[in-house]
């Protein structure tokens, strides 16, 4: 049996607080969580899916949910759940706004007879987990943000092979506005937006990931394309990894494997301007096998986590500091 579960680990020594485990129907359910969002008040939501199980065929089908918990304690505060023997429903990724009401995004599957996605944003109350309102998605979308008014920006692909991104209106669900950017040969077939944050300029910064890595900007008012930079020597990252971070400054920080590198052996770390996209800086970081995670410090000093193995060497993990331009 798997079970997904949330942790709350002390700051001072890392001991942990309380657990809280999610489970599957059955003997061999099983359930999995996703990353964790904190709101204003120090209270967590998540979401995931879990199993669900049909008597009647054994068809298996996996329910969405998505639960708050209290902050302090790890009680469930509320819980929001889509059920349907027909399908397999899983919440991709979860958001608050400054009202503290939570945002999902819902990847709704038929599990029989095959296989047919169709994407949805949720919005939830946050005091009671009660559904606001619920808006289709004519795209595979894959990350989610949500801006200071409140708005929910959306990203993923297309058929067409472009890159597509929306803004839905926080009351309503409607969309203010829909955008496609043109995906660049090179970044191949199968490459997929793997992260996305806002800037402090209010503009979108996404990284796109499979064949050359791409950095791109969206104008967060009206949906129109900024820039795009093809970073050609990051060719991969681990799967479940944050290659984007974004700085007080503007400044843009994208961290990957490098592709020049003997059998991509070393990690690179490169830093653009938010405005133009324009490349500052590359470092290159000797042996690291797996870059895991990329964050800037308030004063915009870079900090890259991930494993690190020199020839002949045992692995072992690190983190980098990398000092912030002048």
């Amino acid at each position: 049996m798997q079970y997904g579960f949330v942790e709350r680990r002390s700051a001072s020594n890392g001991a942990r607080r309380w657990k809280f485990v999610v489970r599957g129907d059955g003997s061999n359910g099983s359930a999995g969580v996703g990353a964790p969002s904190i709101d204003s008040v120090g209270d967590i939501v998540v979401g995931g899916a879990r199993t669900s199980i049909n008597s009647g065929d054994r068809r298996d089908s996996t329910d969405l949910f998505v639960v708050k918990l209290d902050g302090r304690h790890g009680t469930e505060r509320w819980r929001y759940e889509l059920h349907d023997l027909t399908r397999s429903d899983s919440a991709a990724a979860v958001a608050f706004n400054a009202g503290n009401d939570v945002f999902a995004l819902a990847l709704l599957a038929s599990s029989y007879p095959s296989p047919q996605p169709t994407y949805f944003i949720l919005k939830l109350s946050g005091s009671t987990g009660s559904l606001v309102w619920r808006s289709a998605l004519d795209f595979p979308a894959q990350s989610l943000t949500v801006e200071p008014s409140g708005d929910a920006i959306v990203g993923g692909g297309s058929a067409g092979g472009a890159f597509t991104f929306a803004r839905l209106s926080a009351g309503t669900g409607t969309r203010a506005w829909e955008t496609l950017v043109p995906r660049p040969t090179s970044a191949g077939l199968h490459s997929f937006l793997s992260d996305m944050g806002l800037s402090p300029f209010g503009d979108i910064v996404a990284v796109a990931l499979g064949g050359d890595t791409i950095g791109m900007s969206i104008d967060g008012a009206t949906g129109d394309p900024r820039w795009l930079q093809i970073l050609d020597r990051v060719v991969r990252t681990e799967t479940f990894v944050q290659p984007l971070a974004l700085g007080a400054n503007g400044r843009v920080v994208v961290a990957g494997q490098d592709h020049d590198s003997p059998f991509e052996r070393d990690g690179l770390v490169y830093e653009l301007d938010g405005m133009t996209g324009e490349i500052s800086r590359t470092e290159v970081l000797k042996h690291a096998a797996q870059v895991s995670g990329v964050a800037v410090g308030p004063d915009g000093d870079i900090f890259v986590a991930g494993r690190r193995a020199a020839p002949y060497e045992r692995a072992t993990g690190f983190v980098t500091r990398i000092g912030a331009l002048p």
